[in-house]
């Protein structure tokens, strides 16, 4: 019967390690799990973060093309209206000039009236 009981004491002194090694395992996978959550939490927060900058970034261009197309528009219509104006002008071969008027001088002065 001694030995019975012995071999029972073995028995439950194994069963108590192995669950007091496993309690361990546990306990460490748990503190585990937790850093990683709280790492993916973070990391959530930086994606949510990269999202809002990434929107703002793109509104921004949006309204930089905006302003971009508005400057074309208004540039070209600038060059059409001096291009317009340009042709109301008399060409050179038009233009009166006076005999007493030196226009290849560099010293250009008018003439006596």
């Amino acid at each position: 019967m001694d030995d019975d009981l012995k071999l029972i004491v073995e028995g439950v002194e194994r069963l108590l390690g192995l669950t007091r090694r496993l309690s361990h395992e546990n306990s460490t996978l748990r503190d585990r799990l937790a850093q990683v959550q709280a790492r993916c939490d973070e990391a959530q927060t930086r994606i949510i973060e990269a999202q809002v900058r990434a929107e703002e970034a793109q509104a921004l261009a949006n309204e930089t093309q905006s302003h971009i197309d508005r400057l074309k528009r208004r540039s070209a219509e600038a060059r059409a209206r001096v291009e317009a104006a340009l042709e109301r002008l008399p060409s050179l071969s038009e233009l009166e000039v006076s005999p007493e008027v030196d226009v290849t001088s560099s010293d250009f002065t008018t003439p006596p009236l």
